[in-house]
């Protein structure tokens, strides 16, 4: 009975784990072929071929004057009225008398030195008779221009050592230097335009006492307009001083043509870019202003032999993948040569390579892919 009981026990095993084999075994093809439909991942893809892209840098800007003086008086006095208003907004013309410090006193200071001078000058003149007698003309001629009023007039040439040794002694020479000093002084007294312009601030009103150093206004040169554009290293590359450049305003409604002026030779710290000055035609300062922001446009050198590919493609800071012939995902290096805010303009990829021109979720070296035409 018990052997009897082993053999249909034994049996019944046998069966049960004929049937679970079975079961398994039929249903393994059908979960295989939808994991590995499940594991194909699908890209899109674009056929390289070089060609020469044409290449424009757009970026924005702000205007202003390529003269930005502050005015510092150098003497101390009161400040007093000159040809214009002080005030911020005031317009001048080059050589118009901004402003002045009051130089009463030190005009009658310097007269009191050339009445001295001649003094001096008339004391010598009758030794220069006897002992120079060929250079007495020019010195009664030198002292008979002298006026305390007006500036000295131009010292007599100095024939010989001798000559030049009486005047020395007598300090002629000395005090005349002394004399073109003072007068040079107070010329600055009066603060005259240096170019057409504005004003822009003004720290010292009429009235008040300023000292040298003291800051009096701030002009700005009107008609000559610049703008700073910042670009990065790959543009500065490709542009050269004389590019003509277009400026929008940023409604668009004032457009004007411009030139590259210079290029600066450093990268900016805080943007890591490369500062462009833009100087802009005297007919743009009819719409354009100091401190407003422009749109602006370079046509640079066209870019030789190079794929144009979305910078979304781009992998890390140099790379993109290609679908090789096994279609494997394969990672590329590549040489960036320009980038704008849509497209990267690649070096050193192949004709006939299907690069990829989307961004990947988790892609993997070597992982099996199926192209997607990008005309699809």
């Amino acid at each position: 009975m018990k052997k009897r009981q082993i053999i249909i026990l034994g049996s019944l095993l046998t069966i049960i784990t004929l049937i679970v084999i079975a079961l398994s075994g039929g249903g393994k093809p059908a979960e295989k072929l939808e994991q590995q439909k499940k594991e194909v991942t699908y890209v899109r893809t674009e056929k390289v071929l070089n060609t020469n892209e044409s290449y424009v840098i757009r970026s924005n800007g702000r205007v202003g004057s390529s003269r930005n003086v502050m005015l510092v008086a150098e003497v101390q006095g009161k400040l007093m009225p000159g040809q214009i208003a002080l005030k911020p907004g005031t317009a001048f013309k080059q050589g118009q008398l901004i402003c002045r410090i009051n130089d009463t006193e030190m005009g009658l200071k310097l007269q009191a030195r050339k009445s001295n001078y001649l003094t001096l000058i008339a004391t010598a003149i009758p030794d220069i008779k006897i002992d120079y007698p060929a250079s007495f003309r020019k010195w009664e001629a030198f002292f008979e221009g002298i006026e305390v009023t007006k500036d000295l007039p131009e010292l007599p040439e100095i024939s010989s050592v001798k000559e030049k040794t009486y005047v020395a002694s007598r300090n002629i020479l000395g005090e005349y230097y002394s004399i073109k000093a003072d007068e040079e002084m107070l010329d600055k007294f009066n603060i005259v335009a240096p170019f057409d312009g504005s004003l822009v601030d003004v720290i010292s009103e009429f009235g008040s006492v300023v000292n040298p150093g003291s800051q009096i206004a701030r002009i700005i040169q009107t008609g000559n307009l610049e703008v700073e554009m910042p670009v990065s290293v790959e543009e500065a590359i490709l542009l050269d001083i004389g590019d003509v450049v277009q400026a929008n305003s940023t409604d668009k409604a004032v457009v004007y043509q411009g030139k590259i002026v210079r290029i600066g030779r450093y990268v900016n710290p805080n943007t890591q870019s490369v500062d462009i000055f833009i100087g802009l035609n005297s007919k743009a300062a009819e719409k354009i202003y100091d401190g407003m922001y422009v749109e602006l446009e370079i046509q640079a050198d066209t870019l030789k032999e190079v794929v144009k590919v979305p910078r979304k493609a781009l992998v890390g800071k140099s790379e993109v993948f290609i679908v090789a012939s096994d279609s494997l995902l394969v990672r590329k290096t590549v040489e960036i040569r320009a980038k704008d805010e849509q497209f990267a303009y690649l070096g050193g990829l192949n004709d006939g390579e299907d690069v990829v021109i989307e961004a990947l979720s988790n892609p993997v070296d070597s992982m099996i892919v199926r192209k997607i035409s990008s005309n699809e």
